[in-house]
């Protein structure tokens, strides 16, 4: 109803107002280590990170529902983090559970792409399949237990390898502490093992240029 001085009151035209009481779909997790975690929820959603009760870290999902929060202080391999994501409507998700991984940081050059100056040929971005003008080319990185080489994997990932020989990947909390060979594999080189098991921590590094 609207009304102007002492003129009478008049009806304006309606509106229709649309309440939104739906809480979002729980976010998906796919990575979590000590620094971030990433993931997918509701486009636009604001994602939260916990430690217990403690918020550690917040995002805005994007258009395509991915999110990557940064939290700090750093979290140790294994701890439990709880993450949930709320709408414009203040509606809040349910909590989706994950624990801290390892983060794996390797270095490694691939001799048939290698070019000069420690860097690589862009192979994935000079044929269109990445948009990062800084990769080079899938890699495949397997940890093998040192007492039982002949048996499967621990753990096997496939990621990107950039043109400066970098390469990271998050593996899981239950090998923290535990020796393993770190072994690459590309599709047009012979697959490349550590000298000796690496020694997993929280943060590990790997450098094969050493």
């Amino acid at each position: 109803m609207v009304q102007s001085g002492s003129c009478s009151t008049a009806n304006s035209s309606y509106v229709t107002v649309t309440v939104d009481a739906t809480a979002p779909n729980a976010p998906v997790v796919t990575s979590a280590n000590g620094t971030t975690v990433t993931g997918t929820a509701e486009a636009n959603s604001t994602v939260k990170v916990y430690n217990g009760a403690t918020l550690i870290g917040t995002a805005t999902a994007a258009a395509n529902g991915t999110y990557t929060v940064s939290v700090s202080p750093t979290q140790t391999t294994g701890t439990s983090l709880t993450v949930n994501a709320t709408d414009a409507a203040n509606n809040v998700s349910a909590n989706t559970s994950v624990t801290v991984d390892i983060t794996l940081n390797l270095k490694v050059f691939v001799e048939g792409l290698y070019l000069a100056n420690g860097l690589m040929k862009a192979v994935l971005f000079n044929r269109g399949i990445e948009t990062d003008p800084t990769t080079c080319d899938y890699i495949t990185v397997e940890l093998r237990e040192s007492l039982h080489l002949s048996n499967p994997a621990v753990s096997s990932i496939t990621t990107i390898l950039h043109t400066d020989g970098t390469a990271q990947i998050t593996v899981p909390s239950t090998i923290n502490g535990g020796n393993y060979f770190i072994v690459i594999k590309h599709r047009n080189t012979i697959q490349t093992w550590s000298k000796n098991p690496v020694t997993f921590t929280s943060v590990t590094t790997f450098d094969y240029t050493q």
